[in-house]
This record gives structure tokens, C-alpha cells and sequence, in this order.
């Protein structure tokens, strides 16, 4: 029902059953990886196979955390820009594979790409710690408390 819906509050419940559900998908996908990789059998499929599941789980993810946020009466841009160093820092750690385009690689381009991913350690760390706290009682203007 709620699937990419960003309206309204959600608990602390809510956000931690979903967060914990995938992460346990996460985990038994990387457990595949593994698997494969342990097998020599990790060339032969689609990178595609690895990224369906998080792609996924991109949406849910981004709307019960901002749902979260809005339990605690702030707005969604702390995890906007969490996804925002998130796209550039895997962009940039892209093409710091030297298969990919060597001749774009520099020592900058790795240094910054290092950097996002510090960032966005960092705002998640704030993100995970803010949905650990107590809800705002009664409405606010994202709605009524949830249930």
C-alpha cells in the first residue's frame, strides 16, 4: 500500500521492520554473490542480476525513511542528499575502475570519490540515528501520528 508513497508519518516499528527485512535480502543476495563468485561462476551472469534487488528496494526505502523524517517533523532533504553523494560517490568509484575508462581516472577523481563515500557515511549514520528517536505526539503537518 505504501510502497513509494513519501506521504505521511511512520513509526519507528514500521521503519525498522522494513529496514531490517532488506537488509536480510541484501545479505542472502550478497551470500549468492559469494557463492557464485566461490564457484568461478560470478563473470557469467548479467551485472544486472546484482543490481535488480536494490534497485528494488530503492523506492520503499526512500519513501518510509522520508515518512520517518516526517514522524519526526523534518522535511526529506536530509535523505535527498544522502541519495544525491550516494549517485555521485558510486559514479565517481565507477570510473575509478580501471577497466572501465582508465584514461579518466585520476588520483582527484578517486580522492572525491573516497570523500562521498565518507559523506554518506556520515549522513546515514545521522539518518539511522535520527529514526531511532521518539515520535512528535499528535499531528503535525505531515499528518496524523501513526498508529
Amino acid at each position: 500500500r505504501l510502497y513509494c508513497d513519501p506521504r505521511g508519518r511512520s513509526s519507528r516499528r514500521e521503519f525498522w521492520a522494513f529496514t531490517i527485512s532488506a537488509l536480510i535480502l541484501l545479505l542472502i543476495e550478497g551470500g549468492g554473490m559469494l557463492l557464485c563468485h566461490r564457484a568461478g561462476q560470478l563473470e557469467e551472469l548479467p551485472v544486472w542480476v546484482w543490481l535488480l534487488l536494490p534497485a528494488v528496494l530503492l523506492c520503499p526505502f526512500g519513501a518510509v525513511t522520508i515518512r520517518r523524517l516526517h514522524d519526526l517533523d523534518k522535511g526529506p532533504g536530509l535523505l535527498l542528499v544522502f541519495l544525491a553523494v550516494a549517485v555521485i560517490g558510486v559514479g565517481l568509484i565507477a570510473l575509478h575502475i580501471e577497466e572501465v575508462q582508465p584514461e579518466i581516472i585520476t588520483k582527484d577523481v578517486a580522492a572525491w570519490a573516497w570523500t562521498a563515500l565518507r559523506a554518506d557515511i556520515i549522513i546515514g549514520s545521522i539518518i539511522l540515528y535520527l529514526s531511532t528517536q521518539h515520535r512528535l505526539y499528535g499531528p503535525n503537518k505531515y499528518g496524523p501520528a501513526p498508529k
